[in-house]
């Protein structure tokens, strides 16, 4: 049987790609599961930092540990809307800080 099988490649998302489903999809619906809907401008994330995010932090073909990485920082910056801190940025110098 295994030799009537057809092999299939299936390429993964190109960083690109990635980007506009993390700016399309997953980065509007990580900000309503964190609660952060009300409080969009205490906080901002660089498109340099989603593009290092992407590339450093989430090689896989897919899109799942950019969501889990995305999540993590949105949980951090709801921490610091929470002690009410002021505006946060997330640029590509603390990444790692809230990238892990």
């Amino acid at each position: 049987l295994y030799d009537r099988m057809e092999v299939i490649k299936v390429e993964g998302y190109t960083a690109e790609e990635k980007l506009q489903i993390l700016e399309q999809y997953l980065y509007p619906n990580a900000i309503k599961s964190n609660s952060l809907t009300d409080h969009t401008d205490k906080f901002t994330i660089t498109n340099d930092a989603k593009e290092v995010l992407i590339r450093d932090y989430c090689r896989e073909a897919g899109v799942r540990s950019l969501e889990r990485s995305i999540n993590r920082i949105l949980e951090k910056i709801a921490v610091k809307v929470v002690q009410e801190e002021s505006f946060t940025e997330v640029n590509t110098e603390n990444l790692t800080d809230f990238a892990g």
